[in-house]
């Protein structure tokens, strides 16, 4: 991929849909600036060379701001450098290092890639210089097992959470890939209940689950025995609705980024469930987002990457107060 490859824009937020200023403070103050999306930066287009994808999935940013992505057609996964290196790594296959439709990454802290396939029900583990470390499930239904697994995070403690779509649950596992535990959301008896096909999985900071529930149009945020602490969104395509959910991301702030199969769209949700962003807006980009599935912060930057999937790109975004 050519070094070559920026394409600045602005995208501002509609005035009917932009996140409300806070009132003003009592003696004075300013009321905060409306806030604009900007992208930085196109990556990628449909093809099978490097930097090329065939609808890109799940995407991760590692701490020197490589980034991965799942490049889920192509049944591989590309690793691009901040100046537009590329290493491909894996091929089409169920072999060990081979893929099979790999739908999402994540990155821990000692800089190990871990890639789920949706069609190898399995989990595999990459060090830095892509060579590979371990793998870790298997399709089925049995605990550690997966069925049509989606998405992979990884907390401070380097344990891995699977969104386990097919099984209705996520499941977390050690760096080792040894099982820990199963989650479950739990209904107001306290018994056990599959999620509504969980696709996007998210870890913060004190290991609290956030799961977008695709099927239930909302994401819930739990705890490791399944205990609903949050829940973002409702069925419906409004601000602060939410039509297929599918990838999510924490910035470093705390907000929750969602993206949207269904309404096409990116919203922000604020530590307290409000919504700050509904991007839905198209203009000013080659082309409108479709089915935009991977979501991914720059733990340096702050920046956001989408993968738009089904234009076989990815944007480099940032939120900025309008100037």
């Amino acid at each position: 991929m050519s070094q070559d490859r920026f394409e600045y824009l602005e995208i501002e937020i509609s005035s009917e849909r932009r996140a409300a200023p806070p009132p003003v403070a009592p003696g004075g103050g300013r009321r905060r600036r409306p806030l604009v999306v900007r992208a930085l930066e196109v990556i990628g287009s449909f093809g099978t060379g490097p930097g090329q994808f065939n609808s890109p999935c799940g995407l991760a940013v590692g701490r020197y701001g490589e980034l991965y992505v799942a490049d889920s057609l192509n049944h591989r996964v590309q690793r691009i450098s901040p100046t537009g290196e590329v290493l491909i790594l894996g091929e089409p296959g169920k072999r060990l290092g081979q893929f099979a439709c790999p739908k999402d990454v994540a990155v821990d802290q000692a800089s190990a890639l871990y890639v789920v396939e949706q069609g190898n029900c399995r989990v595999q583990k990459f060090n830095r210089e892509g060579q590979w470390v371990a793998v870790f499930g298997m399709p089925g239904t049995a605990p550690g097992q997966m069925r049509s697994p989606t998405g992979v995070a990884v907390d401070s403690f380097l344990n891995v959470y699977v969104a386990d779509a097919g099984n209705g649950r996520v499941q977390a596992f050690d760096p080792d890939g040894q099982l820990l535990y199963a989650i479950m959301l739990r209904d107001e008896a306290g018994h056990a209940k599959h999620m509504a096909r969980p696709s996007g999985v998210a870890v913060d900071e004190q290991s609290l689950v956030y799961v977008a529930e695709t099927n239930a149009h909302r994401v819930v945020k739990c705890n490791k025995n399944g205990e609903t602490l949050a829940t973002f969104g409702s069925p419906g395509p409004a601000r602060g609705e939410l039509n297929e959910p599918w990838a999510l991301a924490l910035d470093p702030q705390g907000n929750l980024w969602v993206s949207e199969l269904g309404s096409h769209r990116i919203q922000r949700f604020d530590p307290e469930g409000r919504v700050e962003i509904d991007y839905s807006r198209q203009e000013g980009l080659p082309g409108r987002i479709v089915s935009p599935s991977g979501l991914a912060v720059d733990p340096r930057e702050g920046d956001l990457y989408l993968a738009d999937t089904l234009n076989h790109r990815v944007l480099r975004m940032r939120v900025e107060a309008a100037k």
